[in-house]
């Protein structure tokens, strides 16, 4: 909390909307998870520190993967990828594709091999181009239903 700047009553209430939020998701053990969400709010509103106050609280809830779409300019995405990596960087067994520097690009390993191993969890944060979602679209679409069980 301090690392954000926040006063306990403000950790605490986006602590609260966060579990809310969570709540509506769909069971991260169940099958065909497709639960998606938007975050909109006026600039300097909090709208970061909402979205990844929930996705910490999805991944500690058995969320493997979890997607940010940021801004479409270099600028944007890698201010979202530090904040996030800041934030996120406690999570034990946390992987990203991507760097402040570099949007996401498949390594030539498969989502599962990334995600093999106990506790092991993804975060990307992805600029919303259409180039850069269908590597991402392809990537994801290359796994099986199984392999990901």
């Amino acid at each position: 909390k301090k690392q954000l700047g926040l006063d306990d009553a403000a950790v605490a209430k986006t602590s609260t909307v966060a579990d809310e939020i969570l709540a509506r998701l769909a069971n991260p053990l169940g099958t065909n998870i497709t639960t998606r969400g938007l975050v909109l709010g006026h600039v300097q509103s909090g709208k970061t520190t909402s979205f990844l106050s929930v996705a910490a609280k999805a991944l500690d809830s058995h969320y493997d993967l979890v997607i940010i779409l940021s801004g479409v300019h270099n600028s944007l995405r890698r201010q979202t990828q530090v904040r996030a990596a800041r934030t996120l960087v406690h999570n034990p067994g946390l992987w990203w594709l991507g760097t402040a520097l570099n949007d996401f690009r498949p390594d030539g390993n498969a989502l599962s091999s990334h995600l093999a191993g106990n506790g092991k969890r993804g975060l990307l944060v992805v600029k919303k181009r259409s180039d850069i979602l269908k590597k991402l679209a392809d990537w994801l679409e290359r796994e099986s239903d199984s392999s990901l069980e």
